[in-house]
């Protein structure tokens, strides 16, 4: 919305975000974990462009190229590989950057208007910006929802059978995932669901409540939401 011109206060309002927590994300610094997949991201691409696009994220993963000195998880080379794919490549990810099964695929190329088998019209009197924008993007393939699609339609309890688990499988490899408002933001998406949430999703939320706890430094921005959910 901030990359719309929208104002901060109302904008802020509607997503349920500190205002606090938007000025600090805007004015800092990108963290270390953004510069070094930046740097993973171009080494990625040029190893793709190597093998003329052949290679998926296991044979990039195996490549000497990334040196020796470089630790980094099959896990995150399939992440970055996912986020730099071209839109238009989506369709054909399984020939190129995605190595994973036909079955894991299947629900991805689905829309949340087809998984949940329910159409949402627009309303006769008109409805708000973040509304249509939730309309729009349950009409999107969820395997190419971002981490700002994720975090916004999350935060208003959209889709949460199919989306909290993609979320947690972004969140393992990046704890700290962040989308249009600050460092974080999907994670703190995930825990302020409701507690009715996490009874229905025991083994989610126990492995949720693992990387929670094992996170080294919890950003101010998260500390009461960290709070709340151990809490639960």
């Amino acid at each position: 919305m901030a990359r719309e011109h929208l104002p901060v206060q109302p904008a802020c309002r509607v997503l349920h975000a500190a205002e606090s927590g938007y000025h600090a994300w805007r004015d800092r610094p990108p963290s270390n974990h953004l510069v070094k997949h930046a740097w993973l991201t171009e080494a990625i691409a040029g190893i793709h462009t190597t093998s003329r696009g052949t290679y998926a994220s296991r044979r990039v993963h195996a490549e000497p190229a990334l040196g020796p000195s470089i630790h980094v998880s099959h896990g995150t080379v399939e992440l970055l590989m996912q986020r730099a794919r071209p839109p238009g490549n989506r369709r054909h990810r399984a020939l190129t950057w995605d190595d994973r099964s036909v079955t894991r695929l299947a629900n991805r190329d689905r829309s949340l208007e087809e998984l949940e088998r329910d159409r949402w019209s627009a309303p006769s009197g008109g409805e708000t910006r973040l509304m249509a924008t939730v309309r729009e993007l349950r009409r999107k393939p969820i395997g190419g929802l971002t981490v700002e699609d994720m975090r916004l339609l999350i935060r208003q309890d959209v889709g949460l059978a199919y989306l909290l688990p993609l979320a947690v499988e972004v969140l393992r490899v990046d704890p700290l995932a962040e989308g249009d408002m600050y460092e974080g933001d999907l994670l703190a998406a995930v825990l302020t669901r409701s507690a009715e949430v996490w009874r229905e999703s025991p083994e989610l939320g126990r492995e949720v409540r693992l990387m929670v706890s094992e996170l080294a430094d919890v950003p101010p921005a998260l500390k009461r939401e960290v709070e709340w959910f151990l809490a639960l």
